[in-house]
């Protein structure tokens, strides 16, 4: 018989602690991001959930908030 293998498709809802692992960055960080925008609310906020009290994330909702972000560099002329 043969044997199945499973490719893992990771959880749907990632906490600020895997989020900030894949992000590359301190869980910390992830928390300011939600506590700035808490304070000071911006027209595009990091995408989050609330589930029973703890705070979650999409991976791919984050991933299109982090391309949004990307800084696009001007071609003015060669120096």
């Amino acid at each position: 018989m043969d044997e199945m293998t499973f490719t893992p498709l990771g959880p749907e809802l990632l906490s600020t602690k895997k989020l900030a692992l894949i992000l590359d960055c301190s869980p910390k960080t992830v928390q300011d991001w939600l506590y700035k925008d808490r304070k000071n609310p911006s027209a595009d906020p990091l995408p989050y959930y609330r589930v029973q009290g703890l705070v979650r994330f999409k991976l791919r909702e984050v991933q299109a908030w982090v391309e949004r972000r990307r800084v696009r560099v001007s071609s003015v002329g060669n120096l």
